[in-house]
């Protein structure tokens, strides 16, 4: 299974079973899931706060269509029942509709909400399958919407009776006048029934429009209930939040999270588990917590039982990916463990870009006493004065070119079977292996190597590269030692 996974490109999310992935993702990237939903709900619970409440009251208009073969009407503007019934309510919706715009905008309406209802958006609505027009009115309490309804309908109304009463006095006057300068009776019989249905349409109310349902209070606002609406925000904010976390994961290099992803990316014993290290580890472990000195107490008795094939003292070289895995730390640890059983030990420190190990020890570099000795300066050495001490540190001179920098590696794989005589351990601290592959020359001439990675900052890569590089050279390391690790 760990190989089919490795085969697949390295750091992709794909590396991994989709809901393992998923779920994966929202774990290593809390504070983003925490601020996406904390966002979401702040702006949702703000637009609801701003916008407040709304209610809504509709008043209900029924349109009845002239029939299609009514004669005497003609010309009016009027809806007839002539192909599809829709047709004519919704005809009669916008002519309502204009005609309350017009009253509105000419300040022809009067009343407490006028001036309140010709600023406001009033939806008028042809209803499907029906003869309904519905005027809706919105406004912040449930009887001011329902005033507001009711004032535009009845305005509506009123308008449109007005044009329509225009429209029918100019029609009588036509019809009089026609039905004075005609002598035939058919002709005239017409003109009598057509001045019967103008008078009555005079009454300055469209026959075919009435008010059936006035706008009551609403019961409660429009929209969803606030609870309703910030659970769906939090829904939404978890599903942007998700999605985020896997684009971090797609397009960030995916770190080690737990030992699982450690061991996933290289199959070995984790024989350290190191909490989180205290500021200056790398220098000293006097101040350090109990939890993390009893996790290197435990490292230092795993290699101690650990069969070797050199005699003399026990050589570890600890090897990180890449900078920053608290690779200086983990070798401090490990020769105070030592120190505390009553054993020596020579750190040799091969990282001159990183020299904290050395801090705080003695450290005397061979260029200091190349007058004396006459050795290359290259090769790390410790003072004398300081040879008793149970803990000696070597550290690397800073090297001045590539060749200098390749004799430091070799003299110190030279350096080892004296150090081995004189000393119960010998611990080594190389570069990364990102900056430097060759420090598996000496890594190979080591009883035990230790591979340091720190959770939530070593790319899962960087291990992988560090497998296949030990793959490639025939090494199997001890097992991984895990910083920063959480306590449960």
């Amino acid at each position: 299974m760990v190989d089919a996974i490795d085969r697949l490109p390295r750091g992709s999310v794909a590396s991994r079973m989709p809901l393992a992935a998923y779920l994966g993702a929202i774990k290593a990237h809390p504070f983003v899931v925490f601020a996406v939903m904390l966002t979401t709900l702040g702006a949702t619970a703000g637009l609801h706060f701003l916008k407040g409440q709304s209610y809504e009251a509709t008043a209900r208009i029924l349109v009845t269509p002239l029939p299609s073969d009514d004669l005497s009407l003609i010309g009016f503007p009027l809806p007839r029942a002539i192909g599809d019934p829709g047709r004519a309510v919704e005809t009669a919706a916008r002519l309502l509709e204009g005609a309350a715009n017009t009253a509105f905008e000419r300040g022809d309406v009067s009343g407490p909400s006028a001036g309140e209802v010709s600023r406001l958006k009033v939806s008028v609505e042809a209803q499907p399958d029906s003869n309904i027009v519905e005027i809706v009115a919105s406004a912040s309490s449930p009887d001011r919407a329902a005033e507001i309804a009711n004032v535009y309908a009845s305005a509506a109304l009123e308008a449109r009776g007005s044009q329509l009463q225009s429209l029918v006095r100019q029609a009588l006057s036509a019809t009089r006048v026609q039905l004075e300068a005609t002598s035939d009776p058919a002709r005239v019989a017409i003109l009598d029934n057509r001045l019967v249905d103008l008078t009555l349409l005079d009454s300055g109310t469209d026959p075919t429009l009435s008010l059936v349902q006035e706008a009551a209070p609403p019961r409660g606002p429009t929209g969803s209930p606030r609870g309703v609406v910030l659970a769906i925000a939090a829904a939404s904010g978890f599903a942007l939040a998700s999605v985020a976390c896997l684009l971090i994961e797609l397009l960030v290099p995916r770190r080690l999270r737990d030992e699982t992803d450690v061991v996933r990316a290289y199959p070995l014993a984790v024989l350290g588990r190191v909490p989180r290290l205290p500021v200056g580890a790398a220098s000293s472990m006097a101040d350090a917590p109990a939890p993390v000195v009893e996790s290197f107490r435990a490292l230092r008795t795993q290699l101690a039982v650990r069969p070797r094939a050199n005699r003399g003292g026990a050589a570890v070289a600890i090897l990180a990916g890449v900078r920053d895995d608290q690779s200086g730390a983990v070798a401090a640890g490990l020769a105070s463990a030592v120190e505390k059983v009553g054993e020596t030990a020579t750190m040799i420190d091969l990282d001159p870009e990183d020299p904290t190990l050395a801090a705080g020890r003695s450290r005397v570099r061979d260029r200091e006493r190349s007058a004396e000795n006459s050795s290359d300066s290259s090769t790390p050495r410790a003072d004398s004065t300081h040879a008793a001490e149970p803990i000696q540190v070597l550290a690397a001179p800073p090297p001045r070119d590539l060749e200098s920098e390749e004799r430091l590696f070799i003299a110190a794989r030279d350096l080892l079977p004296a150090a081995r005589e004189s000393r119960d351990w010998v611990i080594l601290r190389t570069p990364p292996m990102s900056e430097r592959s060759d420090v598996l020359t000496i890594a190979e001439a080591c009883d035990h190597i230790l591979l340091v990675s720190r959770l939530g900052m070593t790319p899962v890569d960087s291990l992988i590269a560090v497998r296949e590089l030990m793959n490639a050279a025939g090494l199997t390391p001890a097992g991984h030692v895990l910083v920063d690790v959480r306590r449960s």
